[in-house]
């Protein structure tokens, strides 16, 4: 179990996207000790190099990013901050003080909304560092965090203000960077799905989708990187598993695998699908962008399961050595 400090940080992240719960009973199945072994196994040491990997500039990637998005989603507008994010925070400690009280929740919550307009998520600001590791993130900022009620999370709006890559601008970080805008896109609706443990599953299934749009000759190395960052989760949980349940130790890696496992079985059936037949699923995904329907309304539609995912990647990694 979280500590209690611990319990309630996390808590208001699941308030904050909607997610009703963070447990899944496949890690205690046979199905994920088999996935386990054949990653440990199987898979090569993460320092390996990629051949058909390209350089270009960043304005090249915030290009293919954009066309990649325009492509398979109808509507990319978001919520952002009229100004900067320092000038709304300024701007609500002055209306409120730098510690309000919590029965000013709801005033808090309709002055941010009273302040932010649509953007198109191609022009969230992008900002890039030569980290060693390949990877991004959405900046999120929900502000007054000292708040203990959980409804203040639960009706504020998710406020991103920029996206992130880390490493080398090249074809990855175009994936990498579709990734993200995911990530943006999806969190307009609270609830997008019930579980947190799914949170990255639509932002890795387009990361594949990316490679395919670019070059098929992309779509193995992007399927190797992920994979070999997937083997890092499972070593760490493997090694955490008999100690005290952290979010960083036990939850953020298996939210990795699992989405990981059902991104791959729908991009199974995505890349043998008709051209008609991925229309279909980018149509079902818009669904759930624009809150018709739940992520998990459309891992039903195709039969999506963390067991089909775990098959899938056993047959892959044979051929990673």
């Amino acid at each position: 179990m979280l500590d209690k400090s611990e319990l309630l940080e996390f808590e208001k992240i699941l308030a904050l996207g909607g997610f009703n719960t963070y447990k899944s009973a496949y890690f205690d199945s046979e199905n994920y000790k088999k996935l386990r072994t054949a990653f440990l196994d199987n898979l090569p040491k993460a320092n390996i190099a990629y051949p058909n990997i390209k350089f270009c500039s960043l304005s090249k990637v915030k290009q293919a990013g954009k066309e990649i998005v325009n492509k398979h989603t109808n509507n990319t507008d978001i919520k952002v901050p009229y100004s900067f994010e320092d000038e709304l925070e300024s701007a609500l400690i002055e209306t409120f003080g730098p510690i309000p009280e919590e029965d000013k929740m709801d005033e808090i919550i309709e002055f941010v909304q009273n302040n932010m307009d649509l953007k198109k998520v191609t022009d969230i600001p992008l900002f890039s560092d030569l980290s060693s590791n390949r990877n991004g993130y959405t900046a999120y900022s929900p502000f007054y965090k000292n708040f203990q009620n959980l409804k203040y999370y639960e009706k504020l709006p998710h406020i991103i203000v920029a996206i992130g890559l880390k490493g080398s601008s090249d074809d990855f970080a175009k994936g990498i960077y579709v990734h993200e805008m995911y990530h943006a896109l999806s969190k307009r609706n609270k609830g997008y799905t019930n579980n947190y443990l799914y949170d990255e599953t639509l932002s890795i299934f387009m990361e594949r989708v990316a490679a395919l749009d670019l070059d098929e000759n992309l779509v193995k190395p992007a399927i190797l990187r992920r994979t070999l960052n997937i083997k890092d989760d499972i070593i760490n949980l493997t090694h955490n598993e008999f100690v005290e349940e952290s979010y960083n130790s036990i939850i953020e890696p298996k939210k990795y695998i699992l989405s990981f496992l059902l991104a791959t079985a729908l991009f199974n059936t995505y890349s043998h699908s008709s051209n008609k037949g991925k229309r279909q699923i980018d149509n079902e995904i818009n669904k759930v962008l624009m809150g018709y329907q739940q992520l998990e309304d459309v891992l039903e539609k195709y039969e999506i399961t963390e067991e089909k995912g775990s098959s899938i990647v056993k047959r892959q990694i044979k051929t990673m050595k």
